[in-house]
């Protein structure tokens, strides 16, 4: 019995670390670090970055003559295939995080130029188009159009 009693209580012992060890918790943190840019994400198909990031566009571009071609055109589809890749030329050369944002000025100022519900939807569709017809990296930028009532 005496030689048993050191092989109980060393077992014991072995048991009691067990089980103190078997409750260890692991707490993982993230840091996220705000670099006062914010960004705005739809999804990470449609980055929408703020406009600090993004280069202003100045001027008709390519796209917003693309975007107002079946509105200021008598033959609206006349010269569509040129007009768009033009457009999705100059789309492509901006980056990926900029182009939704580029997308909606481009749509914004093409939306000044014209007047009556039809003309806008006009303007809303082709510009809802883009990402697509220029196969760009992201798919869908969510343009909303004008209140139609």
């Amino acid at each position: 019995m005496a030689k048993l009693a050191p092989f109980v209580f060393t077992l014991t012992v072995i048991l009691a670390f067990s089980e103190v060890f078997a409750y260890r918790t692991t707490i993982t943190t993230t840091i996220i670090e705000d670099n006062g840019h914010g960004s705005l994400l739809d999804s990470l198909d449609n980055p929408r970055t703020s406009q600090a990031q993004c280069p202003k566009i100045t001027g008709e571009t390519n796209c917003h003559a693309h975007i107002l071609r079946d509105v200021h055109s008598l033959t609206p589809n006349q010269g569509v295939q040129q007009s768009l890749e033009m457009c999705c030329t100059d789309l492509k050369k901006v980056t990926k995080q900029c182009q939704c944002d580029t997308i909606h000025q481009t749509y914004d100022k093409a939306l000044k130029k014209v007047n009556g519900e039809l003309y806008k939807r006009v303007v809303l569709t082709a510009a809802q188009t883009l990402p697509k017809a220029c196969k760009l990296e992201v798919t869908d930028c969510q343009i909303k159009g004008p209140n139609v009532n």
